[in-house]
């Protein structure tokens, strides 16, 4: 599945008025599941999520956490932005009201659920901002990834311009 176009949605990041960039160390890594780590890095390396950069004032560390099926996740932590971030509200659907809006109708799609945020574009000037680093390197995405504060917003105004575009 293609991406949301970006004149439909764009992430931005805006961060509070006279907020310094904030960088932090790389945290060490587990090395039992260094190899997933990395592994993960190249998968989203080939799909074009992230890319590598050097000069970000920006800086979020990765981190590794178990999952309950004995598996590894890797995140990045990007409380120290968010903190800095200015939060901005959208209302999330009550899903019940979702549900009686697609009664009786007879086509329904939905957004990939798996990588749903991934099909939003992060503004260009923004980029930046979701820098991480780890022993490979540092990276950006281009793509909207989980863990930022205004992202659960951004993914339901384009879920509703995309369905409000659909019903009309």
């Amino acid at each position: 599945m293609k991406g949301i176009d970006t004149q439909l949605c764009t992430h931005h990041i805006y961060t509070e008025k006279d907020v310094r960039p904030i960088r932090q160390p790389q945290q060490r890594l587990n090395p039992h599941p260094k190899d997933v780590v990395k592994d993960e890095l190249q998968k989203l390396l080939d799909v074009n999520f992230i890319y590598p950069i050097s000069n970000s004032k920006w800086v979020s560390p990765l981190v590794e956490v178990p999952k309950k099926n004995g598996k590894w996740h890797i995140c990045v932590d990007y409380r120290e932005l968010n903190k800095a971030t200015q939060k901005y509200h959208f209302p999330l659907s009550f899903i019940d009201q979702v549900l009686d809006t697609l009664a009786g109708k007879k086509f329904f799609s939905f957004l990939d659920g798996f990588s749903g945020y991934n099909k939003i574009q992060i503004s260009p000037g923004d980029q930046d901002k979701t820098t991480f680093t780890c022993p490979w390197g540092t990276f950006s995405y281009r793509v909207l990834p989980f863990g930022l504060c205004n992202a659960p917003a951004t993914f339901q105004r384009a879920i509703l311009s995309i369905f409000s575009d659909l019903i009309n």
